[in-house]
């Protein structure tokens, strides 16, 4: 999956990868459910070091599934505290697509708006 594909989907609040080596990675989304709560849903995969893509190795199948379910604030508490235990052969991206299509919206850049629907 490309990372930026999850742009399309209006059912993601923000998304974290961490990049453990050039082909390993896990990607923590936070889903909306109801009112301010996120779903919390880890999905671990390969990364293409080329590219980017995040290629899931285990996944979602069903929206039926249980996961966590924590206060917006309570995911922005856990994604920084994991950030602050990032070391130097990890790397971590923060995703929020709300932000994303606000700023490609602006028109701020020519030709943005290619990766962004």
């Amino acid at each position: 999956m490309n990372p930026f594909e999850l742009f399309q989907s209006s059912g993601i609040y923000k998304m974290a990868i961490l990049y453990f080596s050039k082909s390993r990675g896990l990607a923590i989304v936070g889903r909306y459910t109801s009112g301010e709560n996120v779903e919390v849903v880890q999905i671990s995969g390969e990364v293409d070091p080329h590219t980017g893509n995040f290629t899931a190795l285990d996944y979602v199948s069903d929206r039926s599934d249980q996961f966590p379910v924590i206060t917006k604030g309570d995911f922005e508490n856990l994604v920084s505290f994991i950030e602050t235990k990032i070391d130097d052969q990890t790397c971590m991206s923060i995703i929020e697509p709300e932000i994303i299509r606000t700023v490609m919206s602006e028109n701020c850049c020519p030709g943005c708006t290619d990766y962004v629907h």
